[in-house]
C-alpha cells in the first residue's frame, strides 16, 4: 500500500495546492459519518488511518483549516500516485475569485437550487472542493451548477414556499455538530471579506442565497456507519426506524429523519399516510434513487391527466399548499430516509381520494375479510366511510374484496394443478377416508379438471353406529369465477341434528354427475344400504339416479318444494292448509277426507297431486323402516345456507372447509353429549315433556278386554 510522511503531506498541501496560512488538516474515518469520525491529522501515527479514506479513483480526501480560523474552511481532493507521491491540481481548490453566497439560517439537504458546502463529499473528485453560489432573484432567471432535478421534468416550475421555508428544520441544522458548524459559518464568512456578512435585514426580499448538500454521505450514514469500531465515545445519531410488520397496524406518523427499509416500504407508508390524514398527492420525482412528493391541490392549477402532476403554475395563488415530503436512498444501502418535511395542509380534507385505491383497501382490511368473508359490499362501502371518512365507489370496493380474497386463498388456476397432492394428502393422514378425483377431456390433452369427491372416515363411521338410516341429498351452485354444482349428502344424527356425510364438486346438476355421486356414496356406506331411505328436491336427473343406483330404497319426495310447485297454479291460504293436511295424516282414511276437499276446489289441483305417488310424499303411506316421519330436506336447506361462507372460494379452498367444519361440528356435539345427563337425548326427551303435556286433555276409556 501507499504510504505518504505526515510533513510531505502538510507540505504539498501548504505548497502545491496554494494552502501556506495552513492551520490544521482533519480528515473522515472510514466507515464512519463527518460528525461520528472526524480526526485531526497531527502526526506520522494518523496516516494509515488517512490511508483507508482512499476512494475507488485513488483519492483521499481531507478539510484545511487555515491559522487563525480567519479565512474559509477548505476541502481538498488528493491523490496517492504510483511514486509515493500526493498530488492535486490547484485548479480544484478554492480560488480566491469564487462566487460567495450569503450563508443562510437553515441549510436543507434537498434543495436543488443551493450550491454544495465545502466539506461536502462529492461524486466526481474533480468538483470536490469547487463551491458553487446560487443566486436567485426574484422575477429573473434561475441557474444552478447542478440542475439534475429539473431535467426529468422541465415544465414543472417550484414555487417560493417549495424552494425555502423557515419552518422547514433539516436534519444538518438539527444534528451538525455544534463545533464544526460554527468553523464553517465563519469559514464561509470570511470567503468574500465583510462586505459578504450575513445580513437577515437587507437584501432578502431581493436575493437569496443558499447552499444545498447534494450527496449527503458524510451527513447521513448508515447504521453501519454510526457504531464506530475504534472509539466507543463517538457521536451517534440514532434516526427512527419504521418497522412495516408493526408500524402498518397503526397510524402512520412522519418525521424527520424517519428510514424506511426500502423505496416501496416508504410509497406504501406514505399512501397509508395520505388516506388515513384525508390528503391527496402527486410524485413530482420517483425513482429508485429519491422521491419528491407535493400536495395535489396545492394551488388552483388544473391537474393534467396525461402526465399525472401539475404543470407550469398560471393561477396565480398566493397561499398556497405548503405541503412537501422528501425522501432520498441512503449510501451504499437500500434504506430511504426522510429528508425534508412539510406536513401541515390548507386544503381541506379529500372526500374522493386517488390514493385510495382497491389494491390499498385490499391490504388495509385483509384481516378483516379472512374472518367476514361473507359481508357485503355496500356493507363494506359504509365501513370505509365510518373509519376513513373517504367515499368509495361499489365497484372500488367490489374490487377489494375480490383482491383480499384472492390474497387468502390464492389463485384458483394454481389450487386446480394441486387437487390430486390434496386428495393423497387427507387420505394419508385420515385414513379410511374416501376422496376421488375424475378428470375430463383425458383423450385430447391437456385434461380438466371435472370433478371431486369426498367423504371423511370420522363422518363414515359415526353414520353407520348411530345416524338414523335417512340421507337427504341437495345440489347448490358455486359462486366463485369458476361455475360448478356442490353436491351433498346430508343425514340426521340421535339427537335430530343435521350430520353431514358427504360431498362433491361437479360440473353440472345432471342425471350423469349425480349418478356418479351415488354410486361412491353407495360404496361407503354399503352395509346399511338395504334400510336406508333417500329424500330428495326431485332435482334434474336425480329420480333417474336414484332408479338406477338404489332402484330398491325408499325414495321421498320434499313437501315444500312440491307445494312451491302446486301454488303455482292454485295458490291462496286454502289450498296451503288443505294440502298440509293431506300430507301430514297419519291414516289412509283422513288423507283421503284432505284428498276430496281439494277435488271440490279444483278438480285440477287433485289430478296434479294424484299423479305424484303418495309412498314419496304422504305421511301415512311413509315406509317404517327409516323410523322417521321427516317429511322435508331441510337438513340438506340448513347446511347448504352454512356452505355460503365457502361456495365463492377456490376448490381446494371449499373442500377445505367444509372438512374443517365438519371436524369442529363433531367435536362441539361430541362435548354436548358428554354433558348430557339419563338415557334419552335431549330431543327426545322435548318430544316426550310435549306429548305428555297434551295428554292431559285426554280420557282414558275401558276397552272391557
Amino acid at each position: 500500500m501507499d504510504e505518504i510522511c505526515y510533513f510531505n503531506l502538510v507540505d504539498i498541501v501548504k505548497n502545491e495546492l496554494n494552502y501556506g496560512d495552513l492551520g490544521e488538516i482533519w480528515f473522515r474515518r472510514h466507515g464512519l459519518s463527518l460528525f461520528a469520525g472526524r480526526k485531526q491529522l497531527q502526526s506520522d501515527q494518523d496516516i494509515p488511518l488517512l490511508m483507508e479514506t482512499k476512494d475507488i479513483n485513488g483519492y483521499i480526501i481531507v478539510y484545511a483549516i487555515l491559522g487563525g480560523h480567519d479565512v474559509s474552511t477548505k476541502k481538498t481532493n488528493t491523490k496517492v500516485k504510483k511514486n509515493n507521491e500526493v498530488g492535486g491540481p490547484n485548479k480544484y481548490s478554492l480560488n480566491e475569485g469564487t462566487t460567495n453566497p450569503t450563508l443562510k439560517k437553515h441549510i436543507p439537504f434537498n434543495n436543488p437550487w443551493r450550491p454544495k458546502l465545502p466539506f461536502q463529499r462529492t461524486t466526481n473528485p474533480f468538483t470536490a472542493a469547487e463551491v458553487r453560489g446560487q443566486e436567485r432573484i426574484e422575477g429573473g432567471e434561475e441557474s444552478s451548477g447542478d440542475e439534475s432535478d429539473n431535467e426529468s421534468d422541465p415544465d414543472v416550475v417550484l414555487s417560493e414556499g417549495d424552494l425555502d421555508d423557515e419552518d422547514d428544520d433539516d436534519l444538518f441544522t438539527e444534528n451538525v455538530d455544534e463545533e464544526i458548524s460554527s468553523i464553517v459559518h465563519r469559514g464561509l464568512k470570511g470567503l468574500g471579506g465583510d462586505s459578504l456578512a450575513v445580513n437577515e435585514n437587507e437584501g432578502q426580499d431581493d436575493i437569496e442565497h443558499e447552499y444545498l448538500v447534494d450527496n449527503d454521505a458524510d451527513l447521513v450514514s448508515s447504521e453501519d456507519e454510526l457504531h464506530s469500531e475504534h472509539d466507543s465515545d463517538d457521536e451517534v445519531i440514532n434516526y427512527p426506524v419504521f418497522n412495516p410488520n408493526t408500524d402498518f397496524q397503526r397510524p402512520i406518523e412522519l418525521s424527520l429523519g424517519l428510514k424506511f427499509p426500502s423505496v416501496y416500504i416508504f410509497r406504501k407508508a406514505l399512501r397509508y399516510h395520505a388516506v388515513e390524514n384525508g390528503y391527496d398527492y402527486y410524485l413530482l420525482h420517483n425513482g429508485s434513487e429519491r422521491v419528491s412528493v407535493y400536495c395535489r391541490h396545492r394551488c388552483k392549477c388544473p391537474w393534467v391527466k396525461g402526465r399525472g402532476k401539475l404543470g407550469a403554475c398560471t393561477c396565480g395563488e398566493k397561499k398556497k399548499c405548503s405541503y412537501k415530503v422528501h425522501a432520498k436512498k441512503c449510501s451504499e444501502e437500500e434504506t430511504f430516509q426522510i429528508r425534508s418535511l412539510r406536513l401541515p395542509h390548507n386544503c381541506g380534507w379529500i372526500d374522493h381520494n386517488s390514493k385510495c385505491t382497491s389494491l390499498y383497501l385490499a391490504e388495509r382490511y385483509l384481516d378483516y375479510w379472512r374472518l367476514e368473508s361473507e359481508t357485503k359490499v355496500d356493507t363494506f362501502q359504509k365501513k370505509l366511510l365510518k373509519e376513513l371518512g373517504i367515499e368509495v365507489g361499489y365497484y372500488k370496493a367490489y374490487y377489494a374484496k375480490e383482491k383480499a380474497l384472492k390474497m387468502i386463498y390464492g389463485e384458483a388456476d394454481e389450487q386446480y394443478k394441486r387437487v390430486w397432492d390434496y386428495a393423497e394428502t387427507v387420505k394419508k393422514h385420515n385414513e379410511g377416508s374416501s376422496v376421488f378425483v375424475q378428470l375430463g377431456n383425458v383423450e385430447k390433452p391437456p385434461p380438466v379438471f371435472k370433478r371431486m369427491y369426498m367423504c371423511l372416515d370420522a363422518c363414515k363411521k359415526g353414520f353407520l353406529a348411530g345416524c338414523r338410516p335417512i340421507i337427504g341429498v341437495d345440489g347448490c351452485h358455486l359462486k366463485g369465477p369458476y361455475p360448478g354444482q356442490l353436491l351433498t349428502a346430508v343425514s340426521k344424527d340421535v339427537n335430530c341434528n343435521i350430520y353431514p356425510l358427504a360431498w362433491a364438486i361437479v360440473e353440472v346438476e345432471n342425471r350423469d354427475s349425480w349418478t356418479w355421486f351415488l354410486d361412491l356414496l353407495v360404496k361407503d356406506i354399503e352395509p346399511t344400504l338395504g334400510n336406508i331411505t333417500f329424500m330428495s328436491d326431485r332435482q334434474k336427473g336425480l329420480v333417474e339416479a336414484f332408479a338406477t343406483v338404489v332402484p330398491n330404497a325408499e325414495i321421498r319426495y320434499c313437501c315444500r318444494h312440491i307445494w312451491s310447485n302446486f301454488k303455482l297454479n292454485w295458490a291462496g291460504e286454502a289450498y296451503k292448509q288443505i294440502f298440509w293436511k293431506a300430507a301430514r295424516a297419519y291414516t289412509k282414511e283422513e288423507f283421503e277426507e284432505h284428498m276430496k276437499e281439494i277435488k271440490k276446489m279444483s278438480v285440477g289441483a287433485h289430478a296434479y297431486l294424484s299423479v305424484i305417488p303418495t309412498k314419496h310424499w304422504c305421511r301415512h303411506a311413509f315406509n317404517t323402516r327409516c323410523k322417521s316421519s321427516m317429511m322435508l330436506n331441510n337438513c340438506c336447506e340448513s347446511f347448504n345456507n352454512t356452505l355460503k361462507k365457502c361456495r365463492d372460494k377456490p376448490v381446494l379452498s371449499i373442500m377445505e372447509w367444509i372438512r374443517r367444519y365438519c371436524m369442529r361440528r363433531m367435536f362441539m356435539k361430541w362435548e354436548g353429549a358428554d354433558k348430557v345427563e339419563g338415557n334419552l337425548m335431549p330431543a327426545a326427551l322435548k318430544q316426550l315433556n310435549r306429548a305428555a303435556k297434551e295428554s292431559r286433555n285426554c280420557q282414558l276409556l275401558q276397552s272391557d278386554l
